[in-house]
Order: C-alpha cells, then sequence, then structure tokens
C-alpha cells in the first residue's frame, strides 16, 4: 500500500527507525556486563597447535605415526582446518607461512630489464 506524504511517496510496508531511551540502553549495557570472558575458550589454530606440538612431535618421532595419521586424528577431533603444511611446520620448528594467493609470478618481480648495446 502507497500513501501520499507531504515528502513524497512512502511505502506502508517500510518501518520507521526505532528509537531507544536511557532506560533501554543500560539494560543492554547490563546485559553486555553480564557476558563471560571467552578468550580462553576461543583460540587461533596456531596457538592450538603450538600447544599440541609437544604430543604432535612425540607421535611422529618415537610412536611411529605419519604426519598424515596424525593429521586424520585432528580432523576426526574436529579440528578440519590444520593442513599438513602446519604439521610440517610444527616439526620443523618453524612456524606457519601464510599461504600465497594467486597473483604475479614471483620470478618476475625483482628482475630488471637488461640494456645490452651491440658493438
Amino acid at each position: 500500500m502507497m500513501t501520499f506524504l507531504s515528502g513524497g511517496v512512502r511505502n506502508m510496508s517500510q518501518k520507521s527507525a526505532k528509537t531507544y531511551n536511557s532506560s533501554d540502553v543500560e539494560k543492554v549495557k547490563n546485559v553486555l556486563a553480564q557476558l563471560p570472558d571467552v578468550t580462553h575458550e576461543r583460540q587461533r589454530k596456531q596457538d592450538v597447535l603450538e600447544s599440541l606440538k609437544a604430543d604432535i612431535i612425540l607421535l611422529t618421532t618415537e610412536k611411529g605415526y605419519t604426519l598424515e595419521e596424525v593429521l586424520g586424528k585432528l580432523h576426526a577431533a574436529g579440528m578440519d582446518d590444520v593442513t599438513i603444511r602446519d604439521l610440517k611446520a610444527l616439526n620443523e620448528g618453524k612456524k606457519p607461512k601464510k599461504q600465497r594467493t594467486p597473483g604475479r609470478s614471483k620470478s618476475n618481480e625483482n628482475t630488471a630489464p637488461v640494456n645490452v648495446q651491440a658493438q
């Protein structure tokens, strides 16, 4: 349904902007203040892998597991985003590198044209 207003045409299905009073704001502040700290519950993949590093190295060096087998166990436990590259980096003692996005070829980035003059 369309209505005509002095400022133009307005669709009746559109809602007007909601307003809040100071009591509403205080209620929301109280709700937010009650939320628990979840920083220890929500860890990044690299932090979790670092905490599991000793266990992973023990499995691969002393208990006869391959990285692929450990990866399968991690996936079965719900860590689907872990890659074999992550595990290799842990075993080498390096931090995993970020995966490169497709783009310019690295071989052409640092090469300057060479001017050769014929004699």
